[in-house]
């Protein structure tokens, strides 16, 4: 019987509700339009995450041809889609009342611009997971997903031939390694080919399985091919077509293992895609986004909880202002490797706005003394 290494392939689609226009042009001529054209001209099994935060975009921008791509991708089996939160919060820093929103405002957002079912799967932001997060995950999904460090550095290894589960819930682990050497690593001076990086990949596969069935599952930002890398524009229809050629390898979409593999019950440590050894055993989960040595990180973090303190609930568009005013990108610009003020603080005035409207003159006092700090350690006027 030969074994077989089964592939799977997340791709994940997200731009935060405040991108410029001339951005999303961009990345749609470099990278939605012609990844999603092969997706829905020709039967492939990815499984993709389009956070309702970008689909809103392009329905108000006019891509209606894009949309329809997607959708005929679906209706093709070419892909599933994944549920996830609406505005790429990161959601085991959130309360639990705006997880459980965020989760159903992107099944709501989708239901309306793409008209089609989700998948069974789950996408938490930045592959952020905690624990906390999975009773509100499991009622309306089968599987989540998650980085693979954490659990290499508490166990020594990370499953092949079985995914881990918590409580009969499936908790799959993205392959740190073979996603980053495809987004980041070289050939000399140049990227590696499709081909190549199968060729690699199947030989370290066969000698990690040894002679056993098992999978990998690689997962990265779609915009990686043809937007942050250019020459990977046509990476996906070659990859396709040389895993297809080999004959003891196969692309599977990540719910088709739930059906290949067993669940054991493990316990799966927090962290996300950029949590590293170091951060992990500081026990800073998510330090790109919640830092206890980053200043800028607790000011922030303060603003937005003073503003869902004052929310009033009867005010639905200062209820949607705050919905957009949890995503992650924000407090990833003020972390100490992406520093950039500037973008960082665009959604402040959001937030005091929010805080204004609540009527409370002393917590609006409080807010501006928080932006007031902000701005003096971040060194903007």
């Amino acid at each position: 019987m030969i074994e077989l290494k089964y592939i799977g392939f997340l791709l994940h689609a997200y731009q935060p509700p405040w991108q410029f226009l001339e951005v999303i042009k961009r990345i749609v001529e470099e990278c939605y339009l012609p990844q999603f054209e092969f997706f829905s001209k020709i039967k492939t099994n990815f499984t993709v995450n389009i956070n309702y935060s970008l689909l809103e975009q392009l329905k108000s921008y006019g891509y209606g041809d894009l949309l329809e791509r997607i959708r005929e991708a679906v209706d093709k089996g070419s892909i599933e889609i994944t549920g996830t939160a609406a505005y790429h919060p990161i959601l085991p820093l959130i309360p639990a009342k705006e997880i459980r929103r965020q989760i159903w405002l992107n099944e709501k957002g989708v239901a309306q611009i793409l008209e089609r079912d989700l998948g069974k799967g789950f996408f938490p932001p930045e592959l952020a997971y905690s624990s906390r997060i999975l009773p509100f995950v499991r009622k309306n999904y089968s599987w989540i997903i998650t980085e693979d460090v954490p659990y290499g550095l508490v166990y020594g290894s990370v499953p092949y031939n079985f995914i881990p589960a918590q409580d009969g819930f499936a908790i799959f682990l993205r392959s740190s390694l073979w996603s980053r050497k495809i987004a980041l690593e070289k050939f000399g001076n140049r990227k590696a080919t499709a081909s190549e990086i199968v060729n690699w990949l199947s030989q370290d596969l066969e000698n990690w399985f040894k002679g056993k069935d098992g999978y990998v599952i690689l997962a990265m930002d779609i915009e990686t091919f043809g937007h942050h890398i250019s020459e990977y524009r046509s990476f996906l229809p070659e990859f396709v077509r040389a895993i297809s050629s080999k004959k003891k390898m196969k692309l599977v979409k990540v719910s088709e293992l739930l059906d290949l593999f067993p669940l054991k019950e493990t316990v799966v440590p927090p962290g996300s895609w950029s949590t590293s050894p170091h951060d992990f055993w500081r026990k800073e989960y998510f330090p790109l986004w919640k830092s206890r040595t980053n200043k800028a990180h607790r000011l922030l973090w303060k603003l937005v909880e003073l503003a869902l303190s004052s929310l009033g609930e009867n005010n639905q568009q200062i209820r949607e202002l705050m919905d957009k005013s949890l995503n992650s990108c924000q407090f990833w610009w003020l972390s100490s490797y992406h520093w950039n003020p500037k973008i960082a603080l665009m959604n402040v005035p959001a937030l005091l706005k929010i805080i204004k409207e609540a009527g409370s003159s002393l917590k609006f006092q409080q807010a501006q003394e928080i932006v007031d700090k902000l701005k003096r350690i971040t060194n903007l006027k």
